[in-house]
């Protein structure tokens, strides 16, 4: 699986990302990482999908849920096999993201957090008092009233733990630092944290791990687990600190020292160190994905020497950008070395499918990339002059994404989309896409979804009549009306004289046109003139 279908909720989730930005900006006001709200809502959330008590009066959610599984089986016909417990994991985030964006923005909320914080209750709703007066206005800004029920004995999940944390910041003396890590407000315990999606998927196709015994949410090991896996699940952990004063200090450094070793060894065999915390590879009883996720977690506590000694094996091993992103450019590093380099004058021709997927993406958004990212995508070949030559080659398909967002500008600039084949804006063939997008909806015969966002530009982008006639219809009406000042005369546009001849014309002939014509003609002959 590499993508989920969320077509039909994209509208759904441009507000929530809209939304995002305005709890990123007071989160930040508020000294809130916005990835530590974001994973402390994730988590909220997380737990109601996981609550079957919420399912009983949730009502949002299953049709999204049916929606994305229905779209996205449509696609990937490798999962016939799938059961609920899959689809219901891998569309999880997506049907949750507008709900985890709210309750995000319900935690920055100052007023919310002084809700939480009134007469000192660090439980949500025991009894009667501000936990319940929080709960309630949490339901009400979800649209979910009845939440305050449910969270009634949820004391010990995610959000009681944020709240007792805003009580005891609440009480600490002025001036007093703001605790982060597992004291902070915006910690969550690991018992909280959500299963991922790929080691949930593979817990599922584990029968030793679908056991009554088993939890998705946080992989502790249950009664009914066999003995043997329990105990092997013991041993892969990352060693804990223990000690104190100097012999914690000798025994942090001995377990940098181990963690360090099996970093080289690491390396030695793959070249980096690009891995993932729940990647699985445990040697010698030692989690290196976790121990090195704790030293990226954490890196401003590491001394210079160590970062100096973790950059020598790699020198990425701490991106500025998303860990997969690095992961994806080793993999893609190895084809290089195997096959030569990549050229973009060729359309990328020849590349494995999941490769040129991946450098098409990143040719698409190279200008938002990291400078470091830039420069690593030139060690594969593609430097900046390539991705030129890319963007050159003659023929190109655009996505439907540029499409739409020069039809936008152009819709903008001019009032209308009656754009004939021979238009070409900013070297994007703007003619002929609008007219593949015509005849593949009359064929079709129904509104394509990119259809419906054509029409929000142009309600007659896709007459039934000749596109040059209703052409000639937004000149002649621009000419009566007077165009407006955010609007420009299109290249050969008509002049007032052209437009009063085919008017008249169009008048005389008027038995001769189609019904929604005949409307448009009338509309125009009751302007003032």
């Amino acid at each position: 699986m590499e993508f989920v279908d969320a077509g039909d909720l994209a509208m759904e989730l441009i507000r929530a990302q809209r939304q995002w930005v305005r709890v990123e900006r007071i989160g930040q006001a508020a000294d809130a990482t916005p990835r530590e709200v974001f994973g402390l809502a994730r988590a909220v959330v997380c737990g109601w999908w996981d609550r079957k008590e919420f399912w009983e009066r949730e009502a949002i959610w299953g049709p999204r849920l049916e929606r994305l599984t229905a779209a996205t089986r449509r696609w990937c016909p490798d999962t016939a096999g799938w059961g609920v417990e899959q689809w219901r994991l891998l569309v999880r985030d997506v049907v949750m993201f507008p709900e985890i964006v709210a309750v995000a923005e319900t935690l920055v909320d100052p007023r919310m957090q002084q809700l939480a914080a009134e007469n000192g209750s660090g439980a949500l709703v025991r009894g009667r008092g501000s936990g319940e007066r929080f709960a309630a206005a949490l339901g009400k800004q979800l649209g979910r009233e009845w939440l305050v029920e449910l969270e009634a004995d949820g004391h010990g999940g995610p959000l009681a733990s944020w709240a007792r944390a805003v009580v005891r910041e609440q009480g600490s003396p002025a001036g007093a630092p703001v605790r982060q890590g597992r004291f902070g407000r915006w910690w969550v315990h690991s018992a909280h944290r959500p299963v991922q999606v790929g080691m949930g998927l593979r817990r599922l196709a584990d029968p030793l791990s679908s056991g009554p015994g088993a939890r998705g949410g946080s992989g502790a090991a249950g009664a009914g687990e066999p003995a043997a896996r329990r105990n092997s699940r013991a041993e892969v952990r990352v060693p804990r600190r223990a000690g104190q004063g100097r012999g914690l200090e000798q025994r942090h450094a001995q377990l940098f020292a181990e963690g360090l070793e099996q970093a080289r060894l690491h390396v030695e065999r793959f070249g980096h160190l690009a891995v993932a915390h729940t990647d699985g590879r445990v040697q010698e009883g030692f989690d290196l994905g976790r121990w090195l996720a704790n030293r990226r977690a954490h890196a401003a506590s590491l001394t210079m020497e160590q970062a100096e000694q973790l950059r020598c094996l790699d020198a990425w091993w701490n991106p500025p950008w998303p860990l997969d992103w690095q992961r994806a450019w080793h993999r893609a590093r190895i084809h290089v070395h195997e096959q030569g380099p990549v050229h973009g004058g060729d359309n990328l021709m020849g590349l494995p499918c999941w490769l040129q997927r991946w450098l098409r993406h990143q040719i698409t958004h190279y200008e938002q990339l990291h400078d470091g990212q830039q420069m690593l995508l030139a060690e594969l070949g593609l430097t900046t002059s390539e991705v030129e030559r890319f963007h050159a080659w003659p023929g190109r398909r655009r996505p439907t994404a540029d499409g739409l967002a020069v039809a936008r500008a152009y819709a903008a600039r001019h009032g209308h989309l009656a754009v004939s084949q021979p238009l070409v804006v900013d070297g994007f063939a703007l003619g002929t896409w609008l007219n593949r997008q015509r005849q593949r909806q009359r064929s079709l015969g129904r509104p394509t979804r990119l259809g419906h966002h054509l029409t929000a530009l142009d309600a007659w982008w896709n007459p039934p009549w000749p596109v040059a006639w209703q052409r000639m219809w937004w000149a002649c009406r621009y000419h009566l009306t007077g165009l407006p000042d955010s609007l420009e005369w299109w290249a050969a546009a008509p002049n007032d004289q052209h437009a009063a001849a085919w008017l008249r014309e169009q008048s005389a002939r008027r038995p001769l046109l189609q019904p929604r014509q005949q409307s448009l003609v009338d509309e125009l002959l009751s302007l003032p003139r």
